[in-house]
């Protein structure tokens, strides 16, 4: 077990030394002010975050403020995020239920 933890770990920082030096070469080469901005951009052009996951992860934290706006009435809520995403009822449920334990932090 602990050798899948280190193989995690050891291709995690790899990813993260990659992802770096090519955002930093990209940036060097085109210019650029180096910010969050710019990097999550450069995540978001490059297909690593995909739209889908954008997605998933705004209806997630957009339920929490529009919940309270809908007087706390679920129903309701989700009849909201699904006419603002273009998305069935069934399906705003659906990330609700299994995508919310996706993006807590794992630390």
């Amino acid at each position: 077990m602990s050798k899948n933890i280190n193989t995690k770990s050891n291709s995690i920082l790899l990813f993260r030394k990659i992802i770096v030096a090519r955002y930093e070469y990209e940036r060097s080469v085109r210019g650029g002010v180096n910010s969050i901005e710019h990097f999550l951009q450069y995540l978001i052009n490059h297909n690593i975050i995909e739209d889908i996951t954008i997605k998933r992860y705004t209806i997630l934290y957009a339920f929490q403020l529009i919940y309270e706006e809908q007087n706390f009435h679920k129903t309701n809520t989700v009849k909201e995020l699904a006419k603002q995403f273009n998305l069935s009822e069934r399906q705003v449920w659906t990330i609700l239920k299994t995508h919310s334990q996706r993006f807590k932090n794992k630390e």
